[in-house]
This record gives C-alpha cells, sequence and structure tokens, in this order.
C-alpha cells in the first residue's frame, strides 16, 4: 500500500511562486511576507503601545525593510 505524503502550506506556496514569478520564487515570496507583516503593522498594531515600545528598544528595520514599509500602504488607505 502506498503511503500518502503530507505536504505543508509551505510547499505549496514554494511550487506556486516557482510556477508564477518570473525571477526567483524565494525572494517573491519573502516580498509577499514582508507587504502582508507591513499592511497588518501599519493597520493593526501601529498605536499598540507594546509594539511601538519592542520597534522603538530595537532601533527599527534595516534601510532595505524600512524603505520597502515607506512604499507600503496599508489596506486602510486603499
Amino acid at each position: 500500500m502506498k503511503r500518502k505524503i503530507k505536504r505543508h502550506m509551505p510547499y505549496s506556496d514554494v511550487l506556486d511562486a516557482l510556477a508564477k514569478t518570473m525571477g526567483c520564487a524565494l525572494c517573491a515570496l519573502e516580498t509577499e511576507s514582508l507587504k502582508r507583516h507591513f499592511d497588518a503593522l501599519l493597520y493593526k498594531m501601529v498605536n499598540d503601545p507594546k509594539v511601538r515600545k519592542d520597534l522603538s528598544q530595537s532601533k527599527g528595520y534595516c534601510h532595505r525593510l524600512t524603505n520597502m514599509l515607506l512604499d507600503c500602504h496599508s489596506s486602510y488607505w486603499r
């Protein structure tokens, strides 16, 4: 009897990105994940005192991610 192999969501995400992306599929997945994070940060967590404190204490994001954040538009503003 053949054993069914369980596939996890990241496996499917990588396969989808490989099929749809021109260029590096992993970079595309990273960018999409960061966009979702920044959207949540700008829309839901921007006024959360703990998030603000943690971000301030960590000295913020690197230059690349700061630029990505500046280009991000929260769904609130769409």
